[in-house]
């Protein structure tokens, strides 16, 4: 990993605010596939293999949440879905994610707040490692719930150092079950995030049912 790969990603998890964050993401957008490819990123791998799994129509719409440079939507669009929609709190991620021209729409959106989409609007969304400290907080899924047709699937990526911690995303979890909001379908096993790194940043990939 070089000097400035982890430059890039030590301050993307030790900024202070959201503007700063969006100002690294906007900065680091050029460089941005550059940097996770010879990180060795597998996360967008992973997630595209659970989304053939289990989303098995293709042209069904589905959001990218957090879609970024759109590494997971160019995946997605050669295993032939086609309704593919994309937000991110980044312009200038969202301005290299409209170069791969496999988003049928790109919106800048912060999850957290409200999304500017009608209830049960997506099949399902996809999400890789936007939720964590500094990022979307737990009360996101609220509205990622809303905008989810039932049946559909949330299909999602974390740092295991993040499931427990104070920002309360298992128990956000834990209580969006017991309130019959949607259902654990499957978690991954741990994998390292960026493999080619000596960064320990472990993941797993959660699939939730939507009821």
């Amino acid at each position: 990993m070089t000097s400035k790969q982890s430059h890039w990603l030590e301050k993307a998890f030790t900024t202070n605010t959201q503007q700063e964050l969006v100002e690294v993401y906007d900065n680091w957008a050029e460089e941005y596939d550059e940097s996770m490819y010879d990180s060795g990123y597998i996360s967008p791998a992973i997630v595209a293999g659970l989304v053939s799994r289990f989303l098995p129509l293709k042209n069904e719409p589905i959001l990218d949440a957090g879609v970024g440079t759109g590494i997971l939507g160019t995946l997605l669009s050669i295993l032939g879905y086609s309704h593919l929609v994309g937000i991110d709190m980044s312009s200038g991620m969202l301005n290299i994610a409209n170069r791969k021209n496999v988003y049928q729409e790109l919106k800048k959106m912060t999850l957290g707040e409200q999304l500017a989409f009608a209830d049960n609007t997506f099949s399902s969304i996809v999400s890789m490692g936007t939720f964590g400290t500094g990022h979307a907080p737990p009360n996101s899924f609220d509205e990622l719930l809303r905008i989810t047709k039932p049946e559909g699937f949330i299909i999602f990526t974390m740092r295991t150092k993040y499931e427990k911690t104070a920002t309360n995303y298992e128990k956000t979890f834990g209580s969006l079950e017991a309130s019959n909001k949607w259902k654990l379908i499957e978690t991954t096993k741990t994998f390292q995030h960026l493999p080619l790194t000596t960064l320990e940043w472990l993941n797993k990939a959660f699939v939730y049912k939507v009821l």
